[in-house]
């Protein structure tokens, strides 16, 4: 089990900024941090609320099949495909 802090990274073509996939305008400002509390769900699995200015700009459903990589202490999200 990894002890020490690690830093996620979610991988895409696109950059956040401040309209999103749609165009829509978002509240995220590009040098604001995204930072989220990791919470436990059942006895071994945390989980990581992914914001939805993400979600929207990188087109992520639900049931969507994700990678994880680890990169030293990073974790990489990337999709499946």
């Amino acid at each position: 089990m990894l002890r020490n802090k690690i830093k996620i990274k979610i991988t895409s073509v696109k950059k956040l900024g401040a309209t999103n996939f749609n165009g829509a305008k978002t509240n995220m400002k590009k040098s604001e941090p995204l930072v989220r509390k990791v919470t436990r769900v059942g006895k071994r699995s945390l989980s990581v609320v992914i914001p939805a200015e993400i979600v929207a700009e990188l087109g992520i459903r639900e049931r969507q099949k994700m990678v994880f990589k680890i990169d030293r202490k990073k974790i990489i999200i990337s999709d499946w495909k």
